[in-house]
């Protein structure tokens, strides 16, 4: 199994011997191949996929209560987030509210919104948290799918390397929004649904593997790949921001980072101008428009309905009202930040507000992993189509408990060398 043990995850060590790295053990290859096929599909329940990722949330949680520190804060904002949306729901279903969601929908919604919030919370408070195995060689598994893709439409017009992952989703991706069929500019999905979550995907193995392994040259290496196969402005954005808050200034740092955005931005330059331009945030067709633009007038609808927040599984029956359904032919907003701040109202622009403030008194701190964390979670829930996604939580309690491994380590090594 995979643990960070007890001594490693203390804000500050007694002693400073050295850090153990983490044992190779079941749990561990189980979290490495759960993500590898996060959303590999499995089968349906209603309206659910099951997929590997969620099988592997319960398992993770499970794992995960072994052993855990109590906080009083992190409980309260447990219980907060918990108590909310149920009486929220409850209410709204017992009063027959306008967008009240049916009790079978609502009760679903809850119950995956409870295993996200279990997820993060439990990454920060187990102290026998699973860790994944091996994440720099599965993030060479995932770019080279993605380098089989693209360089097999673009140079041998063969679909093979999408035709490998094809069983592993749950739709047709040939005659899907993604574009690929007859399309010599088919961007790589990797082994997932889409090129931004593979990009998403990549960035988060590669600073896994940093904080366990402190390789940077080789984690970079496998981000310009990713970047050149799934042109994800999103992977750009996180990789960009991750790294300047994460890595040391040792000098070898300093100029790998700099020999690194010299390849990256003419690359993002190119990206940036091919899809940020006015056009793709008027048109209904473009991804720019219906993720950024369109919930504006949907989640100002919704707080002055709903302040204190939307109940869980009404977000089909809020795009019908407001005409985003109408607009953009998505029934829910796909913006995971523009979410959270519906469904939890003003709460939720206060916790946004709270995480900012967070965000900067870590960075002052010297707390770089910490800084991490919120920065994290902020943009992959962004670039999530919901906070009800419980692959994309076992996403970020990855990325939590590695980033307390690198800071006990990082803690531990300063602590030796006064």
């Amino acid at each position: 199994m995979i643990t960070v043990q007890p001594q490693a995850m203390r804000p500050a060590a007694a002693s400073p011997g050295r850090i153990a790295p983490p044992r190779a053990g079941i749990l561990g290859v189980g979290a490495a191949l759960s993500v590898l096929f996060l959303y590999g599909y499995i089968a349906s329940i209603g309206a659910y996929a099951v997929t590997v990722g969620g099988i592997f949330c319960g398992i993770v949680a499970l794992a995960s209560l072994r052993r855990i520190k109590l906080n009083a804060v992190a409980l309260y904002l447990f219980v907060a987030f918990l108590i909310l949306p149920l009486l929220v729901g409850f209410f709204a279903i017992i009063l027959h509210a306008e967008l009240a969601p049916p009790s079978s929908q609502f009760l679903q919604s809850f119950g995956l919104w409870v295993v996200s919030l279990s997820l993060v919370v439990l990454g920060f408070l187990s102290t026998r948290p699973v860790l994944v195995a091996a994440p720099f060689l599965i993030n060479v598994v995932i770019v080279v799918i993605a380098c089989l893709q693209v360089i097999g439409v673009r140079v041998f017009n063969t679909y093979i390397g999408f035709e490998l992952v094809q069983p592993l989703i749950g739709f047709d991706i040939f005659k899907s929004y993604l574009n690929i069929f007859n399309n010599a500019e088919a961007r790589a999905i990797g082994t997932y649904y889409e090129a931004s979550m593979c990009g998403r995907v990549i960035v988060t193995l590669a600073v896994i593997d940093y904080m366990i392994n402190r390789k940077l040259a080789r984690n970079v290496a496998l981000i310009l790949i990713g970047l050149v196969t799934t042109q994800s402005l999103g992977l750009l954005a996180l990789a960009a921001v991750l790294g300047a808050v994460i890595v040391g200034v040792s000098a070898r740092e300093l100029v790998l980072i700099v020999v690194a955005s010299t390849l990256a931005v003419p690359a993002g330059q190119i990206f940036l101008s091919q899809r940020f331009t006015a056009q793709s945030f008027q048109s209904s067709d473009s991804s720019n428009y219906r993720r950024v633009v369109a919930p504006i007038n949907t989640m100002g609808y919704s707080l002055a309905h709903y302040p204190l927040g939307l109940p869980i599984g009404a977000e089909e029956n809020l795009a019908i009202e407001t005409g985003y359904f109408q607009d953009t032919g998505e029934v829910k907003i796909t913006n995971g930040l523009y979410q959270f701040i519906m469904l939890f109202g003003l709460l939720g622009i206060l916790s946004l507000a709270y995480a900012l403030i967070l965000l900067f008194g870590f960075q002052i701190g010297g707390e770089r992993e910490y800084a991490a964390i919120v920065i994290y979670v902020l943009l992959s829930t962004a670039a999530s189509g919901s906070p009800l996604l419980i692959e994309s939580s076992l996403l970020i309690y990855y990325f939590v408990v590695a980033c307390r491994y690198g800071r006990a380590r990082r803690i531990a090594e300063q602590a030796a060398r006064r």
